[in-house]
């Protein structure tokens, strides 16, 4: 059962390649939710449609592009709290990928990645990265 926060009918696509085995829900018939896209704190997120789910958060703090939270950077709470602050009815866990590819979110406040040479597949010391769009 696959969702997401635009509604079953924009899963048509997906759900006709992955058939008979797949189908389109709403998020609140979800067990478990993956927040996949960067989002800010300061963004209002669905609380209750996800409401009793386990949710998997792949964000990270990014205060070139979220800006600073003076709670968390004064060291009162730490991210991962502020984010569960936004979804008080479910279970939230902090999840990182790391891929190899870098990636380019429209919006971004940094340039594109280069395309090719030695160092393509790594942004920043870890090497952290994910699929170029």
């Amino acid at each position: 059962m696959l969702a997401n926060s635009r509604g079953p009918h924009a899963l048509s696509g997906l759900i006709a390649e992955l058939r008979p085995q797949a189908r389109a829900a709403i998020l609140a018939q979800a067990d478990v939710v993956f927040l996949a896209f960067p989002y800010a704190l300061s963004q209002v997120l669905p609380a209750e449609e996800p409401a009793g789910s386990i949710v998997l958060d792949n964000n990270k703090d990014m205060p070139w592009r979220d800006g600073h939270l003076s709670e968390a950077d004064a060291g009162g709470v730490t991210i991962q709290e502020l984010r569960q602050r936004q979804l008080p009815a479910s279970l939230l866990s902090h999840i990182q990928f790391h891929g190899r590819v870098p990636m380019h979110v429209p919006g971004d406040a940094l340039p594109r990645p280069p395309a090719a040479g030695p160092t393509a597949g790594r942004i920043g010391p870890s090497g952290a990265g994910g699929v170029q769009r």
